[in-house]
């Protein structure tokens, strides 16, 4: 029998939204996707998949937001507060590639690029928020949407190359990609660059500037280019429903939102959270920390076994957690183990998509999630999952 973090977990990588309206669960997928056994399982865990929906989604007083509706196209648009705070760290340090998002994408078989570019041009047009470039208008910063679609795809073919060599040209290729900073003012605000690898293989890159993108947005993309290219590809029409927002929408909603009474309690309360000397994580390193942020970083990656990762779940729902909060508990442990410290922050970003009509949007609507952790609360909440554990 599955859990309700398996269920969930399943129907995110199926594309399948859920979320909740007043009492009732709500859901959005393709018709063949929600199978009949998949709406079964939804109907049977009903109640759990709701509790855990509203544990874990923000609360919000909807008699007090705004409806989130399309707006006027003017020349100038104002920005998102999370757009705004990168346009103010590129007016203190421009040209800088630290938050350029870049992403590859393979692809196999034999690629039409007619059908390609056509596909990417289909989605430049869809998206307005990929036409945008950013400028001071009277002290204040806005965007401007382009009405003009065009696409740049230069072609780097690496088949004559020996596979060995041709790998290494490939991730040399996307590294340049990735440190070409952009000019928010003159645009466009992405690239692309096609890498054909053989007859059969091409790497498709994109890198994106983070104002107007986040991880979520790069899995939009490539449902939505897979989606195009099959049915391009057959001389059909767009699957694709229009949009019936774009991310200006939402930012000018923002706006409206977050002004006066409102944004006065939010202000309040996060003054309120990150006040005071805010705890700096002190882990042993064989050189001192740098002075200023370096903006470098690393990923590293750990595989679990199906049977490690199956006991997880189940030491989580015994302690009434989920996965998230047991592995959440556990990293704690671990830099508590490491560092000594019994007060630590950890962040996250989270998708910062509430409501169902931004979930299709390319944007940047993600939200640095801070995670305050007193290593007293981790004790009591790791020594009941030992003590779950020893009753598996």
């Amino acid at each position: 029998m599955k859990t309700v973090d398996q269920l969930l977990s399943e129907f995110y990588s199926l594309g399948i939204k859920l979320w909740v309206e007043g009492d009732r669960l709500r859901y959005k997928a393709q018709k063949d996707v929600l199978t009949s056994d998949r709406l079964a399982s939804l109907k049977e865990h009903k109640a759990e998949i709701i509790a855990f929906l509203q544990e874990t989604t923000p609360a919000v007083k909807t008699d007090v937001l705004p409806k989130l509706l399309p707006v006027a196209r003017k020349q100038y648009l104002p920005l998102s507060f999370s757009q705004q705070r990168l346009w103010l760290e590129e007016q203190f340090d421009p040209g800088k590639s630290s938050y350029n998002i870049p992403l590859a994408y393979l692809l196999t078989g034999k690629l039409d690029l007619v059908v390609l570019k056509q596909c990417l041009l289909e989605i430049i047009r869809r998206h307005e928020i990929l036409r945008v470039t950013f400028h001071c208008v009277d002290g204040d910063p806005v965007q401007i949407i382009s009405p003009d679609i065009a696409l740049d795809l230069p072609v780097v073919d690496l088949q004559d190359f020996p596979r060995e060599r041709r790998e290494e040209a490939a991730r040399q290729e996307a590294t340049k990609e990735a440190q070409t900073p952009f000019d928010l003012v003159a645009g466009p605000v992405y690239h692309f660059k096609l890498l054909r690898l053989s007859e059969s293989e091409s790497v498709l890159l994109l890198t994106i500037h983070h104002i107007v993108a986040d991880g979520w947005s790069s899995e939009v993309f490539f449902r939505e280019l897979t989606r195009l290219y099959e049915a391009f590809a057959k001389n059909q029409p767009s699957p694709l429903s229009e949009l019936p927002i774009q991310y200006v929408d939402f930012a000018c909603w923002q706006r409206q939102w977050l002004q006066g009474e409102a944004l006065e309690s939010q202000l309040d309360y996060w003054k309120q959270q990150l006040g005071g000397s805010l705890p700096i994580l002190q882990l042993p390193t064989d050189r001192p920390r740098s002075l200023t942020p370096l903006n470098r970083g690393d990923v590293q990656r750990q595989m679990l076994s199906e049977e490690l990762t199956d006991s997880l779940r189940k030491l989580s729902q015994r302690a009434g957690a989920t996965l998230s909060m047991t592995l959440l508990a556990a990293f704690n442990v671990l830099l508590y183990r490491y560092s000594g410290q019994d007060d630590l922050i950890v962040g996250s970003p989270i998708a910062g998509r509430n409501q169902v009509e931004v979930e299709e949007l390319i944007g940047f609507l993600s939200i640095p999630w801070r995670c305050g952790l007193i290593f007293q609360e981790i004790q009591v909440f790791w020594s009941w999952c030992i003590g779950c554990a020893k009753c598996l």
